[in-house]
């Protein structure tokens, strides 16, 4: 392995950190700058159904918040498989698992989603030598619901 190539690994390594962290720390203007502009985005059940595809990085950072913001979440990513492609692209898995902690029924159906799978994502490096997400699609082998304490779900 080159030390280009372990740089690289090592820049879409922290990129990856940088997207839970920023994501759960709801820091939504750095979370945009880990995106390339076209980034799609795929979210998918434990069925395997498509429950929600996303074009574009305006139209995730729309998104992002709006279901975010009203919650705590933390977002946890290990085992890695990272692959150069070209120079300037690549792909990786990464197992993860994310808790998402709601504060008011009006969000969510329930109060917590627990969730394990796996992020399957794609990556651009800019002319400034900077690693961009370009897309990614999650997919869930499991998924556990809290649902509110009786009396706060809305009528």
């Amino acid at each position: 392995m080159t030390d280009q190539v372990q740089a690289d690994i090592e820049k879409i390594r922290t990129l990856k950190a940088r997207y839970c962290r920023f994501l759960d720390t709801k820091q939504w203007e750095a979370f945009g700058r880990l995106l390339s502009e076209d980034v799609v985005v795929a979210f998918y059940d434990t069925a395997g159904k498509l429950q929600m595809k996303v074009e574009g990085r305006d139209e995730l950072m729309r998104q992002l918040p709006a279901y975010f913001d009203p919650a705590q979440s933390v977002h946890q990513v290990k085992h890695h498989e990272i692959e150069l492609l070209t120079p300037t692209t690549a792909r990786a898995i990464w197992a993860v698992e994310d808790i998402v902690t709601f504060s008011d029924p009006v969000h969510s159906p329930s109060a917590v989603i627990h969730g394990f799978g796996y992020y399957h994502e794609h990556y651009r490096k800019t002319t400034a030598g900077e690693w961009r997400i370009t897309g990614y699609r999650l997919e869930r082998l499991k998924l556990d619901y809290t649902p509110w304490p009786a009396g706060q779900v809305p009528a």
